[in-house]
This record gives structure tokens, C-alpha cells and sequence, in this order.
């Protein structure tokens, strides 16, 4: 029986021109680029970002309505991205009120 040894795979050199997605704002860093203060600057800056979200989509919502946009497509991916955006902030209230509560039933 003859084996067929195995290829190295070979780098893919057109990759290496394309610059990574970052977001916006980092985490951990503020609006204005300097980093944020311990939790309470990370839980302002995402609720910052959901606002931000949310204009946009209404920004749009209203070009849109005045025809001043023509693509439905824009204002479904924002509505999207701004509906992901509140549920996850949401989602991180409610995680919080529940490590609160749990931290106040212990007994000293």
C-alpha cells in the first residue's frame, strides 16, 4: 500500500492587507479615549453605546420616511443592531440585580 504524504498548507498572502474590525469605543476605554474608570466608566460606556445605536437607527428611520434614503436594508440592520444592543445591556442589569440580591441574603 503507498501513502500519500501529507501538504503543508500554504500561507494565504492576500489576507495579510486586510486590517482587522474594531469597535467604536474599546472596552474598558471612554468616549474620549482615555480609559475608563473601573466599572462604573465600562457600564456608563455601554449604555453610551446604546444610545449612540439607537440615534442612528432613528436617524435613519427618518431619512428613510423623507426619502431621503432609499435602502431598507440600512434601517433594518440598525433597528437589529440597536434592539441586540438594549437586550444586552438589559441582560447585563438583570445579572447585576441578581448578584446584588444574593450578596445581600448572605448572613454575617
Amino acid at each position: 500500500m503507498f501513502i500519500v504524504p501529507i501538504a503543508p498548507i500554504t500561507p494565504i498572502d492576500s489576507l495579510k492587507s486586510v486590517t482587522p474590525v474594531t469597535p467604536n469605543v474599546p472596552i474598558g476605554q471612554s468616549s474620549g479615549g482615555r480609559p475608563a474608570t473601573g466599572f462604573a466608566g465600562v457600564l456608563h460606556d455601554a449604555i453610551a453605546s446604546v444610545n449612540q445605536t439607537d440615534d442612528a437607527m432613528k436617524k435613519n428611520a427618518a431619512a428613510l420616511a423623507t426619502g431621503d434614503m432609499d435602502d431598507l436594508h440600512t434601517l433594518q440592520i440598525e433597528s437589529q443592531k440597536a434592539s441586540l444592543a438594549l437586550d444586552t445591556v438589559i441582560a447585563f442589569r438583570n445579572k447585576l440585580m441578581d448578584a446584588y440580591t444574593e450578596i445581600m441574603r448572605i448572613n454575617l
